[in-house]
């Protein structure tokens, strides 16, 4: 019977490695993944790139603001990350690193507190290519991910 058992949870498991897998597949299939706020998070991680080489044009209009508002991380992650990537590549990689962190937080919880749960197992991925990482909301999809982390740790 726990034979039995093992193997229903590595089936359903296995179901849920292939949602997340198919999530990936839309996430870096086309070559913008599409958001309402995704360009203007691009805009100002280019923007304050340029503040920082001392652009003397972009300096008389703007200026780098002392206090950090709650947005700078995503921000910040776009900036490190256009260095090495392009901007749409960047932006496709912060989504996914949200996803990821969710994805394996509710599953270490999910482990913790139930034990082997099957329907959590395979929801947990649908559940997370939610509507609100689909419009943008990057900030506060990268905090309720870390929150999931911090619970989990």
């Amino acid at each position: 019977m726990i034979l039995n058992s093992n193997k229903s949870i590595n089936r359903h498991l296995y179901i849920s490695i292939a949602l997340v897998f198919l999530i990936l597949i839309l996430i870096f299939s086309n070559p913008y993944f599409v958001t309402c706020d995704g360009a203007a998070h691009l805009y100002n991680a280019n923007l304050f790139s340029k503040l920082l080489s001392n652009n003397d044009f972009l300096s008389g209009i703007y200026s780098i603001n002392p206090i950090i508002p709650p947005n700078y991380l995503t921000t910040l992650f776009h900036l490190i990350l256009s260095t090495i990537f392009t901007p749409s590549i960047s932006e496709k990689l912060i989504i996914a690193s949200i996803f990821f962190i969710t994805l394996f937080s509710i599953w270490g919880i999910i482990k913790s507190i139930k034990g082997n749960n099957r329907l959590a197992i395979i929801l947990v991925p649908i559940l997370l290519f939610n509507y609100l990482l689909a419009i943008g909301m990057n900030n506060f999809m990268l905090g309720v991910s870390l929150m999931f982390l911090s619970i989990y740790l």
